[in-house]
Formats: C-alpha cells, structure tokens, sequence
C-alpha cells in the first residue's frame, strides 16, 4: 500500500491533468484477482506479490468459509448480519 501511495504522488502534474481520474485497488499481482487493476500501471504502481504462489499449501486445507464466504468477496465477513428473512423484506 506504501508503494501505491508514494506512486500516487508521484505522478507528474501534467500526467494527472491527462487522467482526470482513474479507480486504482491496492493490491498484489495475484493471479486470480477479482478486479482489474491495470490503471494502476498507468500511475507506476507495480505489485509485486502474487497469492498463487501460495495457493496450494492453502487449497490443501479444509475450506474454513461457509457457503456465502465461499461464493462472494469478502470471505468471512460477508454472512456476518445477513439473514435471508430481512433480505426478502
């Protein structure tokens, strides 16, 4: 995230006037990544760390996530106050 920040300030002010804005995500360069973070390259940014490195020792274990986990980004943390009562509402 350090280096995604000092790259953001970096860029030269003619560069950013160009871009107007871009949405960029602070994250490795991971091979199975859920977003596209390739106007990040555009700011200099250039991650360096993928998680496929290591995938297999972690896809080795019992799966920890339940259902929703397993099916929406943000692992864990996306069944916490779901209910399927108060999502029919």
């Amino acid at each position: 995230m350090e280096d995604l920040i000092g790259d953001l300030t970096a860029v030269p002010q003619p560069v950013q006037i160009k871009i107007g804005f871009i949405t960029v995500w602070g994250v490795s360069a991971n091979t199975r990544s859920w977003w596209d973070n390739s106007g990040a390259a555009r700011l200099g940014y250039q991650p360096t760390q993928n998680a496929e490195d290591f995938a297999d020792e972690i896809l080795a274990r019992p799966d920890p996530l339940d259902a929703l986990g397993q099916r929406f980004q943000g692992g864990s943390f996306v069944g916490i106050d779901y209910s399927r009562n108060a999502d029919a509402a």
